[in-house]
């Protein structure tokens, strides 16, 4: 994109090609972001999904037929090539390819990799299911040399892979570095029995939720009132619980450092896959509110593994009372913590070494 100003890296050489999308994927993504704090159905989901879908079409077709990415590649010789799943290059000159997935793999890339694909037994990639289902409910990547599933097996589904799979979850993950003064002080200001950071991720934001959901939030914060709420709220001129004393809202959150803090207890998340890794690497436990895409799945993991609790996308005052009630009940947060800690830390997220 051209407001994207760094590739990440400072030491290798960078070749950035322009494929003139950028209005059409902007468009899209206004649309999916303007349904996103909806209760869709099925069908409702399908169509977002296919309109996602016919731009990454287009997106693969300008890559592969871009003449400038040619006579680049071929100028140079490549030892391995490393891409997204989404993204095509497995298209481009033979090479080792190595493919690395975002989220856990959709299923027809496990078919890809020969991995078979047990919807009975493994959730599908945005399935709102776990493997304990009943019985109703059960009812172009091969020549890559391996798999990189940005997820980690002490949290996904049990599920039978290969060889070439590779999990990455929780690569380099950013080091806490502590809180300053004010975050410290603003932890401190009152003997708070419990402390619950807030966040929706950098795509959702949550001063776009339906008014009915927001005064929902407010009045079980209201009810609360011995619990701390760290709200990350995009829009500081909305004066969202600016009544609630109890109530913090920021643009932007120091969320590790908050997660690693001992004076947070637990994290209300959108359940997107980073700031899962963020909060199990804290030994901190979730309340889940998934919104799209594998955030379901990612829900329903977690509640398998028994570290969260999870609420609708349009949860009502007695469920966050009863949420945040349950995530902070002793029995629950010793337990989960010695879960998180003995099985997470004993096989860490750090997964450097792997690569």
């Amino acid at each position: 994109m051209a407001d994207v100003q760094t590739s990440g890296t400072s030491l290798a050489k960078v070749k950035r090609i322009e494929f003139g999308m950028e209005e059409e994927i902007s468009s899209v993504m206004v649309k999916v972001h303007s349904k996103i704090w909806d209760d869709f159905g099925p069908s409702d989901y399908l169509r977002l999904v296919t309109l996602m879908s016919s731009s990454f079409v287009k997106f693969c077709e300008e890559i592969l037929t871009s003449q400038e990415l040619k006579q680049w590649m071929s100028e140079h010789e490549f030892d391995v090539i490393i891409s997204e799943m989404l993204f095509c290059f497995h298209g481009c000159p033979k090479t080792t390819h190595i493919t690395i997935s975002a989220t856990n793999p959709m299923e027809w890339m496990t078919e890809a990799f020969m991995i078979p694909n047990a919807p009975a037994l493994v959730p599908g990639n945005s399935s709102p299911l776990t493997p304990k289902m009943n019985m109703i409910q059960k009812t172009f990547l091969g020549d890559s040399s391996y798999l990189m599933v940005n997820s980690h097996e002490i949290i996904d589904f049990p599920r039978p892979i290969t060889s070439q799979w590779i999990y990455i979850g929780g690569l380099r993950p950013p080091e806490p570095k502590g809180l300053d003064e004010w975050w410290s002080n603003t932890l401190s200001m009152r003997n708070y029995s419990s402390i619950v950071i807030v966040s929706f991720g950098s795509i959702a934001k949550a001063s776009e939720m339906p008014s009915h959901v927001k005064q929902a939030y407010i009045d079980a914060m209201s009810a609360l009132n011995d619990t701390l709420f760290i709200w990350k709220y995009e829009k500081p001129a909305h004066g969202f619980a600016s009544e609630l004393d109890n109530v913090v809202t920021k643009e932007w959150l120091p969320q590790v450092d908050l997660l690693h803090d001992p004076r947070i207890t637990a994290l209300i998340t959108h359940a997107g896959i980073s700031s899962i890794f963020e909060a199990v690497r804290a030994a901190k436990p979730l309340i889940t509110v998934p919104l799209f895409a594998d955030q379901m799945r990612n829900s329903e993991m977690l509640r398998y593994r028994g570290v969260s609790v999870a609420l609708p996308k349009q949860a009502t005052y007695h469920q966050i009372v009863n949420a945040v009630q349950k995530i902070h009940e002793k029995k629950f947060v010793l337990t989960k913590k010695l879960t998180i800690e003995e099985k997470v830390y004993s096989k860490t997220l750090c997964s450097g070494q792997v690569i």
